[in-house]
């Protein structure tokens, strides 16, 4: 028993996936050096883990995951994965220093005022005396 098969019919337009990049969004990449009044804010992982759940959620994000190392000294570096991409923080209590680091993408609409609402909640988190902050347009 044979069978024949149909070519399939010549388009003029062929398709999306295979001829056309997707422009990506604008996204921002935020990051900040934040001195503190109270190192104590420094030392509570678990609270600042709580703060970030919150807030991500708050904002429509989505945490994929989460990595924390506590020091000697009970300072603490953290890592959220996020479907849209990351937040980091590292604190130094020594130095009444916190290095943090958000980056929301996505190729489908601009994150940029999310990523900034993000950034300036955990900003605020750490009650802050002084913020040194960069933002970095990224495609």
């Amino acid at each position: 028993m044979s069978r024949s098969v149909k070519e399939p019919k010549k388009s003029a337009r062929t398709s999306l996936v295979a001829t056309e990049k997707i422009q990506p969004k604008l996204s921002r990449h935020c990051i900040a050096t934040v001195i503190v009044n109270n190192p104590q804010v420094l030392l509570d992982s678990q609270s600042f883990s709580d703060t970030v759940h919150k807030i991500v959620k708050e904002e429509g994000a989505q945490c994929v995951g989460e990595v924390s190392h506590e020091f000697y000294n009970h300072s603490f570096t953290s890592i959220f994965a996020l479907a849209e991409s990351h937040i980091s923080v590292h604190t130094w209590p020594e130095r009444f220093a916190v290095q943090l680091d958000v980056f929301l993408c996505n190729y489908m609409h601009d994150n940029t005022d999310k990523c900034e609402r993000i950034f300036e909640a955990l900003i605020d988190y750490f009650d802050p005396v002084e913020v040194d902050r960069t933002y970095v347009e990224r495609l």
